[in-house]
Parts: structure tokens; sequence; C-alpha cells
């Protein structure tokens, strides 16, 4: 997914990371260099999505185990865990964030949809189960 900035790109991949890319264009041609390595999760990362939240830009990843993280995503060269949502039973296949309510929505193997309510600043959430 690319970042609200357009400048990053971010990827899932099956060894368990998320990679962000600097796109960044020069006259001459695209710049397209590694800018960091989340070490996100256990599992492969099903997921990344980026959305730009009240605190600044934020990165879901969303894993086959059985979770979903959020991370601080400024242009720095680093990504901070803000929280991790736990509670479904099987491997999280899609995710998404709504920063103008304040939600996040996870989809899981385990035949669910939880929608996380979260607190816009300590990233606390409360999820609701969907079957």
């Amino acid at each position: 997914d690319f970042s609200p900035n357009g400048y990053q790109l971010a990827t899932g991949s099956q060894d368990h990371t998320c990679m962000v890319w600097d796109l960044r264009m020069s006259p001459r041609k695209m710049h397209c260099g590694q800018l960091y390595t989340v070490a996100a999760h256990k599992s492969l990362v099903s997921k990344v999505r980026y959305a730009q939240w009240a605190a600044g830009p934020v990165l879901l990843t969303a894993s086959y185990d059985k979770s979903v993280k959020l991370w601080s995503a400024d242009s720095g060269a680093n990504a901070a865990l803000l929280t991790c949502l736990e509670g479904h039973e099987g491997r999280v296949m899609g995710a998404d964030l709504m920063p103008a309510t304040g939600h996040v929505v996870s989809v899981a193997y385990d035949r669910t949809i939880k929608i996380w309510k979260m607190d816009m600043d300590s990233f606390d959430g409360d999820a609701m189960e969907v079957e």
C-alpha cells in the first residue's frame, strides 16, 4: 500500500516482515530503495495498509499469526508498534483502517469479522465480533 505522502510503499512478506520502500523520483530515474524492515509478525504478513490517523500516519499489518498490528509510520527510518489486536482464532486474511470513525476491521479464517473501536490517542481497542 502507498503511504499518505505517496513516497513510500509497504509490502508484506512470507518471511514475517513488512518492508517499506522509498519511491522518490529524480529527474533521471525513479529511485526505489528499501527504507526499513519491520519485524512485524510470527507468520506470513497477509495485509498491509496505510492511513492518515489523527496522531499521524499509521501502518497496519495483518498476519497468519492471528493478529493485527498498528505502527507509527512517520517518514523516519523505522516504525514503532502502537498496538497489537488479538482475538481471532484463525489466520487474519484482511484488515483495514477507518480513521474518520476510529475503527479497524479485520477478517479471518475463523469466519469472523472483528470491528475494533480504537481510542484515538492511546490506540487501545475493543472488538465487536460479527459472525
